[in-house]
C-alpha cells in the first residue's frame, strides 16, 4: 500500500528494510502453510474477491475448510445463484496472475 511508512520513508532514505517482527510473522506463516497440523480452517473476509483470488487459489490445496465472510461472501452467493438483494458484490472476478475474468 502506498503510505508514508511503506513507501515514503524508503523513498526518502533510498531503501527499505523489514524488521524483526516481519521476520517473526514470515517464519510463523511459513510453518503454518508448509507443514500445518490438520484440520486446517482458513477464515477469509473483506469486500473484494478479486483482491484475494490468488490467495484463495494458493490456499485451497493446503486447507480442509474455507470460511468466507464479509461482503465478499455475497459475490460467492450470487455466483451460485442465491438472491443477495441489494448487497454489495462484484460483477466479475479477475485472476490478477493470469488476467482471466469470470462473470458472477
Amino acid at each position: 500500500r502506498d503510505s508514508a511508512t511503506m513507501t515514503g520513508i524508503p523513498k526518502a532514505l533510498g531503501h527499505g528494510a523489514a524488521g524483526y517482527l516481519m521476520k517473526k510473522e514470515i517464519d510463523y506463516f511459513a510453518k503454518v502453510l508448509d507443514n500445518p497440523k490438520a484440520p486446517v480452517v482458513a477464515i477469509v473476509g473483506g469486500a473484494k474477491v478479486s483482491d484475494k483470488i490468488q490467495l484463495l487459489e494458493n490456499m485451497l490445496p493446503r486447507i480442509n475448510k474455507l470460511l468466507i465472510g464479509g461482503a465478499m461472501a455475497y459475490t460467492f452467493l450470487k455466483a451460485i445463484g442465491k438472491d443477495i438483494g441489494s448487497s454489495r458484490c462484484e460483477d466479475f472476478i479477475e485472476n490478477k496472475k493470469t488476467g482471466e475474468k469470470k462473470d458472477v
